[in-house]
């Protein structure tokens, strides 16, 4: 029997038959596996220089805007919340439509952070009731609330904002050391919760974020 087998092994006929035969069914399905893996760290890298790009500029114009930095830091500051609210929506779609590992809870974990960078973008607004200036409404409880839940959602965080910007904001807000390093804290804390995210798809691991934590920024 052996005899047999070598017999047949040796036979050039046979072998062609058997290599034409993994050839045919084989390579190409090898090679669509090798494809859709290529096509998926593609999609990857596409949404993890989308999120990357979009957040980064908000941020940094917000901050300007808060100190009264450049030219026209309101025109500024809006015209990029403009931009990342289109492009947020864009990394949704992108989220819902790859093939991407935990998708639902990324998609979740990505809706959560923008409605963080909306509480961000909103807190400008909220300067508090500064004594000095008592015509300004007092938008004390509003500035409490978005920073008691940009607070729980860095909550991983040493949130070192958290004190100083619950507070009025200062007359003089340039020149106070500890107001700038406050917003400088904030800022770094939510660029280190996008990076999270991006490690998440680029990793293909899992991301957990806690219902009242979106509770908590819907109502900022």
């Amino acid at each position: 029997m052996p005899h047999v087998s070598w017999a047949v092994a040796k036979n050039p006929l046979l072998l062609l038959l058997v290599s034409g035969a993994i050839t045919v069914f084989l390579a190409p399905f090898v090679s669509r596996s090798w494809q859709n893996h290529q096509q998926d760290l593609n999609n990857r890298n596409d949404l993890v220089l989308q999120m990357s790009q979009a957040s980064a500029r908000l941020l940094v114009a917000v901050q300007a805007w808060e100190f009264q930095q450049g030219a026209h830091p309101k025109e500024a500051a809006v015209n990029a919340f403009e931009a990342w609210d289109e492009q947020s929506q864009i990394v949704s779609g992108k989220l819902a439509s790859y093939n991407v590992p935990h998708r639902r809870e990324l998609t979740q974990a990505w809706n959560t952070y923008s409605s963080a960078l909306l509480c961000y973008y909103n807190l400008v607004g909220r300067p508090g009731q500064n004594p000095t200036k008592k015509t300004i409404v007092d938008t004390s409880p509003l500035r409490e609330r978005a920073v008691d839940a940009l607070a729980l959602y860095l909550a991983d965080t040493p949130k070192a904002f958290k004190t100083e910007l619950r507070s009025p904001k200062p007359k003089e807000a340039a020149g106070d050391l500890d107001y700038n390093l406050a917003w400088r804290h904030l800022k770094f804390d939510l660029t280190a919760k996008k990076d999270s995210i991006v490690a998440s798809v680029l990793h293909s691991t899992d991301v957990d974020v806690p219902a009242t934590v979106s509770t908590k920024l819907d109502a900022c």
